[in-house]
């Protein structure tokens, strides 16, 4: 069982989700002092969440449930303090390898709606500003 509907998991594991960032990442729950993070990753055995305290130090690990065989996951803890915590994301292989990261999607889009809207269109004369580039 996620926080996720099975419609929104299904977008996102077929690459038609119309806000990624809606769903994965860290969010915090409205119901208890807590947080979700939600992550797709095809191919790994397993996803553990190390919160980072404020000193950037892990504070716990939680090891995120497979909500669905095709590389969903989803951890949940208490968090207390607002705003949420930064984290780092372990990815047990099939192999039994880890390989720890940051997620891609604790960090904020780097462009606004009128600049995917003219970079869709063919028309962002300065895409390379936009992209900080």
């Amino acid at each position: 069982m996620s926080t996720v509907s099975n419609e929104s998991i299904d977008r996102l594991l077929h690459g038609s989700h119309e806000d990624p960032f809606s769903v994965l990442g860290i969010h915090r729950d409205p119901h208890w002092a807590g947080y979700h993070v939600r992550v797709v990753r095809p191919g790994v055995k397993g996803v553990t969440v190390i919160p980072l305290d404020a000193a950037g130090k892990p504070a716990g690990s939680y090891a995120a449930r497979m909500v669905r065989p095709e590389g969903f996951f989803e951890a949940s803890f208490e968090w207390h303090a607002v705003p949420a915590p930064d984290y780092r994301l372990v990815f047990e292989g099939q192999d039994g390898t880890n390989v720890e990261t940051a997620d891609p999607y604790n960090f904020p889009p780097l462009l606004g709606e009128q600049d995917v809207w003219l970079f869709s269109q063919g028309n962002h004369y300065q895409l390379d500003e936009a992209l900080g580039s």
